[in-house]
């Protein structure tokens, strides 16, 4: 297994446990583009035109987050997952 495959599986297997710059690594492994804000994290990648952008806000330190919160967390790992199909797809091609 890939060192991108398994921070993935690491990611998949404890989605309450995310950090962000664990959850922007992955993302950009997984050729997504990212763009930073003051409130957090879009992700977009050429692949997915029909999904719009996905958002992520970076975890509060002063109320004592640590972690993405988990729905966050779920919706990139959908994402990679259909992106993956999407490049089998292509190769298939």
């Amino acid at each position: 297994m890939s060192k991108k495959e398994n921070l993935f599986e690491k990611i998949k297997s404890g989605p309450k446990k995310v950090k962000i710059n664990q959850l922007v690594k992955v993302m950009e492994y997984y050729n997504f583009t990212t763009h930073k804000s003051a409130e957090g994290y879009f992700f977009t990648h050429d692949l997915l035109k029909d999904i719009t952008i996905i958002t992520v806000p970076k975890p509060h330190k002063k109320h004592g987050e640590t972690s993405v919160k988990k729905p966050y967390v779920d919706k990139c790992i959908k994402a990679i997952e259909i992106m993956n199909e999407l490049e089998k797809q292509e190769d298939q091609k």
